[in-house]
């Protein structure tokens, strides 16, 4: 059976998303119905992802942009575990051991979680008392 797109209806409007790209004059504005959808897909982590479009500008994107998941292929589950067990106090190589990912795979979530080095050589305090 066959179906023909035009009767499927217009596409629908997400008053709720704002367009990401900064060179839009909608960017960031939320209810102006400029975003629709592109569908959606299972990534390779098993999650859905959905696809949307600005019609204002022509720029896609999907329901990871602006997170710190965007463009990661970890699944967000694992992600979450890593970012946990680095605030916890856990060493990067421990981490990295125990979710059977790269070292640097683990520095990557450190870094957009925004998670600071923690106590190392670069955060020796020099200063002396008395």
């Amino acid at each position: 059976m066959r179906i023909d797109i035009r009767k499927r209806g217009p596409k629908p409007r997400y008053n709720d998303i704002p367009c990401p790209n900064k060179g839009c004059h909608l960017f960031g504005r939320i209810g102006d119905g400029n975003i629709t959808s592109r569908g959606t897909w299972i990534n390779s982590s098993g999650e859905v992802v959905c696809k949307f479009v600005c019609t204002a500008c022509g720029r896609t994107f999907n329901s990871r942009t602006g997170t710190v998941y965007e463009g990661s292929h970890l699944p967000t589950d694992q992600f979450d575990r890593i970012v946990d067990s680095l605030n916890n106090g856990s060493a990067i190589r421990e981490v990295a051991d125990s979710e059977g990912v790269n070292r640097n795979t683990v520095l990557l979530c450190r870094k957009r979680a925004g998670i600071s080095g923690g106590e190392g050589i670069g955060s020796i305090d020099n200063s002396r008392e008395g």
